[in-house]
């Protein structure tokens, strides 16, 4: 028997465990994920709370309350994004509140938990949708046309489609078309 023909079963079992591992790395990214969600839940809870409190120490203390349940989400959030990537919208915006208004979170952190919390937690190839794994997208995967004009802070105008080379012109100047 050559050395080929004995590697194959060895490569052949090696690709299988590959399979089986980031299967069971996927499922253990998702409860981690769920775990996560469960402090969020409780945070944005809190935070609402604070929101209708009367008392000023009151609400103060709710909404300590609420980000510390947001501290505690991250590090499982962090670790779901670890063992899954299509966690890390969650590990972001979670790592947000250490800089941002819980009020402005608590819509992403909503439809994220939504997602991780659903029947169909799989996001779609570029994270958009619930499309598990070995699904087809619409209009056979290709992109959307999206035409629109995008100015930079600094004044740098970006037109074009999503999906093409755009065209960027500084003020004042015009592309050549």
């Amino acid at each position: 028997m050559s050395l080929r023909v004995a590697a194959i079963p060895v490569v052949a079992v090696s690709a299988g465990l590959a399979i089986i591992l980031t299967g069971c790395s996927q499922q253990q990214g998702l409860g981690l994920a769920r775990q996560a969600c469960d402090h969020v839940t409780r945070s944005i809870e809190l935070f609402h709370e604070s929101q209708k409190a009367t008392d000023p120490a009151t609400a103060a203390r709710l909404n300590g309350e609420a980000h510390a349940q947001l501290l505690d989400a991250l590090p499982l959030a962090a670790e779901a994004n670890s063992d899954d990537g299509q966690w890390n919208a969650l590990m972001t915006t979670i790592s947000e509140s250490a800089r941002v208004d819980e009020s402005y979170l608590v819509y992403a952190l909503t439809a994220q938990c939504r997602l991780a919390n659903s029947n169909e937690p799989y996001q779609g190839p570029a994270g958009g949708g619930n499309t598990p794994p070995g699904s087809t997208l619409p209009n056979g995967g290709a992109p959307a046309t999206v035409h629109g004009t995008t100015t930079t802070s600094t004044g740098v105008s970006t037109t074009g489609t999503v999906g093409s080379t755009a065209t960027t012109e500084a003020p004042g100047t015009t592309a050549n078309p």
